[in-house]
């Protein structure tokens, strides 16, 4: 699989993206929860290169025009925990790079692909594209000069903050592609580490294989990973 990258992103946002197949999602998995809880408090103790992770996302945000500032999904996640003492339970795969965002204050995300319509980019927005968020029934309005995750038909990904409705991965899902999203503070390097050990949580916890996926430019240009 390729995806393809506008070339002023791939200067300013290091990405990677994962594409898991065969997958075996459950609702709850014991070891994966177990594991979380064994993680979780050296997660709350937040290290000053963390918080320079997480602080540069909100500098990302106001480059790229984010009219109502929110969170990071990494900020998000870690308010949760840091609230609750506990994280999140979706299912077996969320829950899986929810812990690689924490640990590594990166933004993660995964989209099921029996769901994605045509190629996918990571992109500016013009302002024209259809997005529905996770949970609603009808579009959103999108602000141009936004970087968002995008398939031929609407918005996967707006920023690094809020999915679409449609590819929200779900025990159903057999074949999905993970983002693996950082900023100024974190080098590609960093990132691949990060995929490294999602791709050893992915075959541990939910089955199936993973590897990095290609990327293009939009002009075609192929890009290493």
């Amino acid at each position: 699989m390729v995806v393809y990258v506008h070339p002023k992103l791939k200067e300013e946002i290091p990405v990677l993206f994962v594409v898991a197949g065969n997958l075996a999602v459950k609702r709850k998995h014991l070891a994966l929860e177990r594991l979380i809880k064994a993680e979780a408090p050296g997660i709350l103790n937040t290290d000053a290169d963390r918080r320079r992770i997480l602080d540069s996302f909100d500098l990302l945000h106001d480059r790229f025009g984010d009219q109502e500032p929110s969170p990071a999904a990494p900020q998000h996640l870690y308010n949760f925990l840091t609230e609750r003492k506990r994280l999140m339970q979706i299912n077996a795969l969320v829950d899986a790079y929810n812990l690689i965002s924490l640990k590594y204050a990166l933004a993660l995300g995964a989209h099921d692909l029996s769901h994605v319509d045509g190629r996918v980019s990571f992109n500016l927005t013009t302002g024209n594209e259809l997005f529905i968020p996770l949970g609603a029934t009808a579009p959103e309005p999108v602000t141009p000069g936004e970087y968002a995750y995008m398939d031929e038909r609407e918005i996967l990904c707006r920023l690094d903050v809020k999915q679409c409705e449609k590819t929200k991965v779900t025990t159903e899902t057999r074949d999905c592609i993970f983002i693996i999203q950082g900023n100024s503070a974190t080098p590609l390097e960093y990132l691949r580490q990060a995929a490294s050990e999602l791709i050893d949580l992915v075959a541990a916890y939910c089955g199936g294989s993973a590897h990095l996926a290609d990327t293009k430019l939009l002009d075609g240009h192929l890009l290493s990973v």
